[in-house]
């Protein structure tokens, strides 16, 4: 646990490093640097890269173990009314951070044409898919903190008090990041876009595997089975049951 604390607090730190080799590479013409060359501006996509990752670690740190079961021992029933003041603050947040990443949206350097709109659209597909077949199991009023308000059952990964491991949750464990990291890149990106699409992404994968280790809290053995049985992301282990079904 101690390591993954440590690669925790270091991921904005290696999103910035990362996004400052992007942008300071010029080793030869490419769409990058010629948009660079235009624009001028490098210190701005880092400052962007700098506040995106600052918005992940501060969302990140509301609903961590820690301030969560600390406000729980806090406000007592009050806490109820936490998840909806979470997405509030969130929602408030990206605004700034939003209108930012658009003031910056220039030059094109990843246009998908020809023959790779069929790639586009089939991820694009695959990500709606994913949100829709996600949807069954997840309630919006539970994400948004309505459930909550109301002290109805959650449903979600615990419907029925145990492990949901039906439709979509049986091939994969977070259908709704995964759709949205090919939401993310199947799309045309600027500069910008490829900062805010960078950090977003490893965002999501720290963010999932600190929900991971909050889940395996929860639920325990229930859980680790669950982990080693589904796959986080990419149905591998799904399509191997297939396989060896389809030649027994």
């Amino acid at each position: 646990m101690g390591r993954f604390d440590r690669a925790v607090r270091l991921s904005p730190g290696i999103i910035l490093v990362g996004t400052a080799l992007l942008l300071l590479s010029r080793g030869g013409p490419s769409p990058v640097a010629g948009a660079l060359d235009e624009t001028g501006q490098i210190e701005k996509y880092l400052l962007l890269a700098l506040a995106w990752a600052a918005y992940g670690a501060v969302h990140s740190a509301m609903i961590s173990e820690t301030a969560t079961g600390l406000l729980k021992r806090s406000l007592g029933s009050a806490f109820r009314f936490y998840r909806l003041f979470f997405n509030v603050v969130a929602t408030v947040l990206l605004v700034p951070l939003v209108s930012y990443s658009m003031s910056l949206r220039r030059g094109l350097v990843v246009h998908w044409d020809g023959l790779w709109l069929v790639v586009r659209y089939a991820l694009v597909a695959v990500g709606v898919l994913l949100f829709v077949a996600g949807g069954r199991h997840y309630r919006l009023s539970q994400f948004i903190g309505i459930n909550q308000l109301r002290g109805t059952p959650s449903g979600g990964l615990a419907a029925g008090g145990g492990i949901d491991s039906r439709g979509v949750l049986g091939a994969i464990r977070h259908p709704w990041y995964a759709g949205l990291v090919l939401l993310l890149w199947a799309r045309d990106l600027a500069i910008a876009d490829l900062v805010v699409s960078s950090v977003l992404t490893v965002y999501i994968l720290v963010g999932t595997l600190l929900e991971e280790r909050k889940l395996v809290h929860e639920f325990g053995d229930a859980y680790r089975s669950y982990q080693r049985r589904v796959s986080m992301f990419v149905p591998v282990k799904w399509l191997n049951l297939v396989l060896e079904g389809k030649r027994r």
